[in-house]
């Protein structure tokens, strides 16, 4: 099993999907706590909200492990990053169903309504019930616990956000080093297939023919599976392909950012030399080119 592949395809979900997909992490780890409740502990208001304060908190800064996404990409380890993340979601959602378990016990003396903690709005109605244990007997104790909780709930607006941005700067900064393109090259070419990326490459070159100088035109682009066929018109009709030729192209070819990664993922190169009046002949660039 390609497990970055599968971590590739999960972050590239719609925003909306991956806003679900952690939602319902929480979810499940909430209901593994409300189908084992424990324990008889009860918990204030104020003691509650400063509880679920802590475990945003902690959540949030599961997110500034994304900073570390160009070297996961090189490094083999996406999957786990996502693993990390998922396991972050799953958690949290045990922890705020468990305190929430401790409230609804000082609230209502039974832990069935805990489960109100990850359901939008109602966790209100859980937090706001006056309880039987009373809250921190002084009001700085209670004033930081409510200070707590606002701080988890500030954190997981602003920090995922914040932390995103930077992991995109980040990231496209990194685009820049040759491992770093290749790695994310290569991960849309397993997830995509080869023939589909050769043919990005291919639209990428623009409107065709393009006079490349020199008495150069490149005609046509053509797809043929995992092969890439460049068809050039030479003008000079003595035209020979010369001496040394080929060792340019692979040099040219390997150094591509685009290419490289393309041809190590299996793709031939076949680049075809006509004169106007007579074939020239054709040079092929394979994967064991830029192998070494």
């Amino acid at each position: 099993m390609d497990l970055d592949l599968l971590a590739w395809r999960y972050l590239n979900l719609p925003d909306g999907a991956l806003w679900a997909a952690a939602y319902a992490g929480l979810f499940l780890g909430g209901l593994v706590a409300a189908l084992r409740p424990r324990g008889q502990a009860r918990t204030g208001r104020a003691s509650y909200f400063a509880r679920i304060g802590l475990i945003l908190i902690g959540l949030s800064l599961t997110s500034l492990l994304w900073l570390l996404s160009p070297e996961a990409l090189v490094g083999g380890w996406l999957w786990l990053l996502v693993a990390v993340d998922v396991a972050a979601y799953l958690v949290a959602g045990f922890l705020m169903v468990r305190a929430g378990q401790a409230r609804s016990r000082d609230a209502w003396g039974h832990a069935r309504l805990g489960i109100l903690t990850l359901v939008p709005f109602a966790w209100f109605w859980l937090l706001f019930t006056p309880g039987r244990n009373p809250d921190p007997g002084h009001s700085g104790g209670r004033i930081g616990a409510v200070l707590l909780g606002i701080a988890g709930l500030v954190a997981t607006r602003v920090m995922p956000v914040a932390v995103a941005e930077q992991a995109t700067l980040r990231a496209e900064a990194a685009q820049s080093r040759p491992a770093v393109s290749d790695a994310t090259i290569a991960l849309m070419i397993r997830a995509n297939g080869l023939p589909t990326y050769l043919n990005e490459v291919a639209e990428g070159l623009g409107v065709l023919p393009q006079n490349l100088g020199d008495g150069v035109t490149l005609e046509r682009v053509r797809v043929e599976g995992n092969t890439l066929r460049f068809h050039y018109l030479l003008a000079d009709p003595e035209a020979e392909l010369g001496y040394g030729m080929r060792e340019q192209i692979v040099a040219g070819v390997c150094g591509n950012g685009a290419l490289r990664p393309a041809v190590l993922a299996g793709a031939t190169l076949v680049y075809v030399y006509t004169a106007v009046d007579r074939p020239i002949g054709e040079l092929t660039v394979t994967p064991g080119d830029c192998a070494v």
